[in-house]
């Protein structure tokens, strides 16, 4: 039996009708069925979803479905982290889709000390519709600007988790804060940067497709209060993360995140 190289989590709040093109994305994989797992983290309300779940993955033994009554799109990241058996760890919404190559594409760039970071679109109904909507889009198409270069220059990639691909030595006994329900997935990043020498870029033949939707995990809107309170100390964080490393961390990527965190806030809360 062929040891498992990658862990697949997918936490999944009260999942619709996408959950079903996510798993059967993930079962299309050219990667052997035998070298990865899909860890399906359900948070919140269990039933009638654990059972709908069930019903999808089926006996396939790749599949390891867990429950926790916390909801939270961190507590379900972090409960997937220390489950999982791989030698590397990815994360995807329960809404998105992988093309047929995104773990073996990944797999050839990543090791202990690189991240690897696959191509990423956005659709809406069909991924032969794909768009640049997603933020990160526009920079992918000038990919070559990005290879090689620092933290810094790089930043926008490291600030939310889909589409990479991730030593478990480099997140170590790091975990997603549960504090926050904004800008959890940039801090996250943002940390585990001390325990990462490279950020390596796929082919578009690996790619990761971002659902344009309302209401997924990563795009739910938050009260205007919430939104002051966890910026304030998210910037708290990234000083303290900084000021207990500095050594091993860049202080241009972490003084970048200040203002992206004021400017995430102003844009969310002028979106409401």
């Amino acid at each position: 039996m062929n040891q498992i190289k990658i862990s697949v989590i997918v936490p999944t709040y009260c999942p619709g009708e996408y959950l079903k093109d996510c798993i059967a994305s993930l079962n299309k994989q050219d990667l052997d069925p035998s070298e990865y797992e899909i860890i399906i983290v359900l948070n919140g309300s269990k039933y009638p979803y654990w059972d709908n779940i069930k019903q999808l993955i089926g006996d396939d033994k790749r599949y390891d479905l867990l429950y926790s009554a916390e909801a939270g799109v961190s507590n379900a990241r972090n409960k997937g982290i220390d489950a999982a058996r791989g030698e590397f760890l990815t994360f995807m919404d329960d809404d998105d889709i992988v093309s047929p190559q995104y773990l073996s594409g990944m797999m050839e760039i990543s090791d202990t000390k690189s991240i690897g970071v696959s191509m990423v679109r956005s659709f809406r109904h069909d991924i032969s519709h794909w768009s640049s909507n997603f933020f990160i889009c526009k920079k992918m198409a000038h990919i070559e600007k990005y290879r090689n270069a620092s933290f810094f220059k790089n930043r926008s990639f490291i600030s939310y988790v889909a589409g990479k691909l991730l030593h478990r030595d480099i997140i170590g006994n790091i975990r997603f804060n549960n504090r926050f329900t904004n800008g959890e997935d940039a801090l996250f990043m943002t940390t585990i940067t001390k325990n990462v020498k490279n950020i390596c870029f796929t082919n578009y033949d690996s790619c990761y497709y971002v659902r344009e939707r309302i209401g997924s995990a990563s795009r739910r809107k938050l009260s205007k209060f919430k939104l002051l309170r966890d910026s304030l100390g998210l910037i708290h964080e990234y000083i303290s993360i900084y000021c207990r490393n500095p050594f091993r961390y860049s202080l241009p990527l972490f003084l970048s995140r200040i203002p992206g965190v004021m400017k995430n806030a102003y844009v969310l809360a002028k979106n409401k």
